[in-house]
């Protein structure tokens, strides 16, 4: 409503003030509000100053009002401001008015009068019934929630705790980080850590962890709380996000709760297979090495016999028999020999059998022989410091025709104490030679002992190493000149640097947070 001149009763007297005193007006103005962070205490809301006021007002002039009816912050810090923008606003009026008036407002409401606007803060009616209007100025700026700020930020006390009385472990935190073996083996860990607690009551801190968003939870334990961290492998995955809480458990045992569930702030990192063949690639040549050597002696074997044979000669041959046939142009022999080998110094025994069959053909030139070797050798030394044991069996056969030749070996060896750490060792390994290629392959299965741990390792040596199934139409798995060629693969999930199609047409990288695909036509 709008009061005009014709409202205002010239009988009566009117007083109208268009500022207030300067003991009236405040330029600085704090407060205080109900805190339920705070347990239910007053806490402080922050200070209104305007230094354009105190400029104006000459002088600094502060007052509190206090909000203690309210529980939020940002609410109580817009009452505050409400306040110093309604003490600001200087105007007050006594109006007698008309009946029309009188009749038509109420306390509270807002109305216009001389260009200003007015809240009716009091409504009077006397004896008369007469109506006069307490108002006092206001305006839609007092109300804005521009340049308001939000208010204070209750941090909660830390809460008073007996520590005999600990129901769970404190300030419980989990990482992610990776451990590194001697040999450049990497792996992903999850590592826990927590306040030591003082209380001597407590004597195992238990894990419960899992991948983020999944059931399955996995659980262990530290036996000494006081450490305060505790480094985990059990059931940790690559590249995966981890949840997990801890509780205690103590002695006399006592009720217990868990902390809350906290997530890593990375995925675990990936578990490094490159750098881990790069350590071993010199071990397993090595034992390469040592298996070729092997059958090169058995070859040099193979050569003595043949040799002792032609020339009629042996040591400690028990038994050797000699079939020869002579036919138009050819002739055929058959050798067979036995021999044993004792030594008393040091124990050694040996059996050695050699069959050998060969064909002379003078016509053609070719000359074809056949010789299977079996050898079992059993040892034992004693050196007077140490004892050392041996047992040693061995099948070879090798063929040869011309320039051509073939041969294979199986081995089994048990040594103890191991040389090079090997305690038992198989070896499957075959060979062919023409007079200018040479190639080999084969295969050794060891157990053998690195420092107090026993281990256990294959090798293989291949120009192509194939996995089947012995029933699909196509080779499921080959690996050939460097590259694994699958014929079917299902992955949980794959980690690449580039994926690129077999005709070159399609290409995905991964760069840091970008993935890069590019197609070409």
């Amino acid at each position: 409503m709008n009061i005009t001149p014709i409202d205002i009763s010239v009988e009566r007297e009117t007083e109208i003030q268009t500022r207030k005193s300067a003991f009236d007006l405040y330029n600085v103005m704090s407060g205080q509000f109900l805190s339920p962070e705070s347990n239910w205490n007053p806490e402080s809301l922050n200070t209104i100053k305007v230094n354009a006021d105190i400029a104006a007002d000459g002088r600094t002039r502060q007052i509190a009002n206090d909000f203690l009816q309210v529980t939020d912050s940002d609410t109580a810090q817009y009452l505050l401001n409400i306040r110093y923008r309604q003490q600001r606003k200087g105007g007050t009026a006594t109006l007698p008015v008309s009946r029309r008036v009188g009749l038509n407002v109420m306390e509270g409401e807002w109305i216009t009068y001389d260009g200003k606007t007015w809240m009716v803060s009091e409504w009077r009616i006397d004896d008369k019934f007469r109506f006069t209007l307490i108002l006092t100025e206001t305006g839609a700026d007092i109300y804005a929630e521009g340049g308001i700020e939000p208010g204070p930020i209750v941090i909660p006390p830390t809460e008073p705790f007996n520590p005999s009385l600990l129901s769970t472990i404190q300030n419980f935190n989990v990482e992610v980080g990776m451990i590194f073996g001697a040999d450049g083996y990497e792996r992903p860990v999850l590592r826990f850590s927590w306040t030591p607690p003082e209380d001597p009551t407590v004597t195992a801190v238990r894990f419960f962890y899992k991948i983020a968003n999944e059931m399955e939870i996995f659980e262990d334990q530290c036996t000494s709380p006081e450490d305060g961290t505790y480094i985990t492998s059990k059931n940790v995955e690559s590249g995966m996000f981890y949840e997990a809480r801890a509780t205690i458990t103590t002695v006399p045992d006592r009720f217990k709760s868990y902390t809350p569930w906290k997530t890593t702030v990375t995925p675990t990192g990936m578990q490094s297979i490159a750098v881990y063949l790069k350590a071993v690639q010199e071990d397993m040549r090595d034992v390469l090495k040592t298996a070729w050597a092997e059958a090169d002696r058995y070859r040099e074997l193979f050569e003595r016999i043949s040799l002792d044979a032609a020339a009629g000669t042996g040591t400690n041959v028990v038994d050797r028999q000699v079939y020869t046939e002579k036919f138009t142009n050819t002739t055929a022999q058959i050798i067979e020999e036995k021999r044993i080998r004792a030594d008393a110094d040091g124990a050694l025994a040996e059996v050695t059998t050699a069959i050998s069959a060969q064909i002379d053909d003078p016509d053609s030139g070719l000359v074809a022989n056949a010789t299977g070797l079996q050898q079992i050798t059993a040892e034992v030394r004693d050196d007077e410091t140490g004892l050392s044991a041996l047992a040693l069996a061995m099948i070879g056969v090798e063929a040869s025709v011309g320039d051509l030749s073939a041969g294979g070996l199986i081995s089994f060896r048990a040594q103890v104490p191991p040389p090079a750490g090997v305690l038992s060792q198989i070896s499957i390994l075959a060979r062919a030679n023409t007079s200018s290629q040479f190639i080999q392959s084969g295969m050794v299965i060891q157990v053998y002992q690195e420092g107090a741990v026993l281990k256990s390792r294959i090798l293989n040596i291949a120009t192509q190493f194939v996995i089947w199934d012995g029933n699909a139409a196509n080779l499921p798995f080959v690996f050939e000149d460097g590259i694994l060629k699958l014929a079917g693969a299902r992955l949980g999930t794959l980690y690449f640097d580039q994926l690129q199609s077999t005709n070159g047409k399609l290409i995905i990288r991964g760069s840091g947070n970008l993935a890069d695909i590019r197609m070409f036509f």
